[in-house]
């Protein structure tokens, strides 16, 4: 048994996961019609539109599955410095620097305050 798990080999039979560790929506503005989001009040038109879509699914979990969600992810991807210098926008994603932050959700959900909390995880990285 043990020689079979060092070299990877299991056989127990693989289970179906009943249930998704994590919900969430995004949206890839790098390859998109909209570009690059520029200011702040752009950025919580999309955290608005996002976050309406986790809210629907964060819903449906507790009624459906009786279980709350208790972190919020906010991830986004900084374009290089060299953007702001004037030189050629990013040709992909491997141009960009990936930024994740967290923040805990409060009980009971609230759309506007989650909005708040997600608009200030992205502020705080460019104040």
């Amino acid at each position: 048994w043990i020689y079979r798990l060092a070299r990877g080999v299991c056989l127990d039979p693989v289970k179906d996961r009943e249930l998704a560790a994590s919900r969430g929506a995004m949206k890839n503005f790098a390859r998109s019609k909209t570009g690059v989001l520029k200011d702040m009040a752009a950025v919580e038109l999309w955290l608005r539109e996002l976050l309406g879509q986790v809210m629907i699914l964060l819903e449906q979990d507790r009624e459906k599955h009786c279980r709350i969600a208790t972190l919020l992810n906010v991830s986004f991807a900084d374009p290089p410095a060299s953007l702001a210098k004037g030189k050629p926008p990013p040709k992909g994603p491997w141009d960009l620097h990936s930024i994740s932050r967290s923040v805990q959700v409060r009980q009971p959900y609230n759309f506007e305050r989650l909005i708040k909390d997600a608009a200030a995880l992205v502020a705080k990285e460019y104040t």
